[in-house]
């Protein structure tokens, strides 16, 4: 390759993220991409950009991967979401879902000895707090109008700690930088989790939205998603054997969400994708995704979803 051909291609490789979210808003073919970098053969560039992992799926370069389904893809970002966020344009994205890697009930996973959990030190991730840096980014990026789902812990008050005065905090933090708070959610689980007095078998879903909440995903739809889909979300965890990490959420409490506050073809965000579970989900019902996950392990892990 050529010293010009070589500069050439880093600079789109600068703008690589960028450009990823535009095709992903406008599905085009990835033959596209050669188009920028006309000097070279199509052989050579598909060596960098289209190195298949899986039936469905293509790695676009180091860390940055796309699942395809139809005209939808998700794209896969392996990185810190506080450095990755900055990079985004404003009022970028028509819904948020995450379930942030929160310490609210880090002893409690660390306290005991006879679960794996608790030979293993607690989580196999690592875990911090939503703090205003990270939600004004979130804020930022979101539509005007946009909805936001964040799933928090049980609210209780134990001797490993406070969730409810946890999660009122985490709240009240993210109405400060602007967000709407709209009312608490329930996933129902059917199966009870940690403790023993009164164990919890619920984990709260906080439903914020950037200003007033467009009525989305379903007024211009037969039947109204948001005629049957309501504040409590029944499903099972998913089975600790087969699942694909520890704080994994089903497919089919975050379809609703999607189908709640978002349409099909819409652009949806997961600053803490865990295993790609929402990927997975947004595939299934017709939107685009951009998941970021710090963990290169869950991403792998993930991947087994789109073979």
């Amino acid at each position: 390759m050529s010293k010009k051909s070589l500069t050439a291609f880093e600079l789109n490789m600068k703008s690589l993220r960028e450009r990823l979210v535009e095709f992903l808003e406008h599905p085009k073919p990835l033959q596209v991409i050669y188009h920028n970098f006309e000097d070279e053969l199509p052989t050579t560039i598909r060596g960098r950009l289209n190195e298949n992992i899986g039936r469905c799926f293509q790695r676009i370069e180091r860390g940055v991967y796309i699942a395809h389904s139809g005209d939808n893809q998700a794209l896969i970002m392996d990185g810190d979401a506080w450095d990755v966020l900055p990079t985004f344009p404003d009022d970028h994205f028509d819904q948020i879902i995450t379930d942030p890697p929160y310490t609210a009930v880090d002893k409690q996973m660390q306290t005991g000895t006879t679960r794996s959990r608790n030979q293993k030190g607690g989580w196999d991730f690592k875990t911090k707090d939503l703090d205003e840096e990270i939600l004004r980014e979130l804020y930022r990026v979101l539509k005007p109008g946009g909805h936001m789902f964040v799933f928090m812990p049980a609210a209780a008050r134990t001797q490993y700690g406070d969730t409810d005065e946890y999660n009122y905090r985490q709240k009240q933090l993210a109405m400060s930088v602007g967000f709407w708070y709209n009312r608490t959610w329930i996933w129902d689980k059917k199966i009870p989790g940690m403790g023993y007095r009164g164990r919890a078998r619920y984990e709260p879903i906080y439903f914020y939205s950037k200003g007033k909440p467009h009525n989305m995903g379903g007024f211009k739809t037969k039947p109204n998603p948001q005629h049957y889909v309501h504040d409590i979300l029944e499903a099972p965890r998913p089975n600790p054997r087969t699942k694909l990490h520890q704080t994994e959420k089903p497919t089919e409490i975050l379809a609703d969400m999607l189908q709640f506050g978002s349409e099909e073809g819409d652009l949806i965000l997961d600053p803490f994708a865990g295993a790609l579970g929402l990927a997975e989900a947004c595939l299934k019902t017709g939107r685009n995704a951009v998941c970021i996950e710090l963990e290169r392990e869950n991403i792998e892990t993930g991947l087994t979803r789109f073979d």
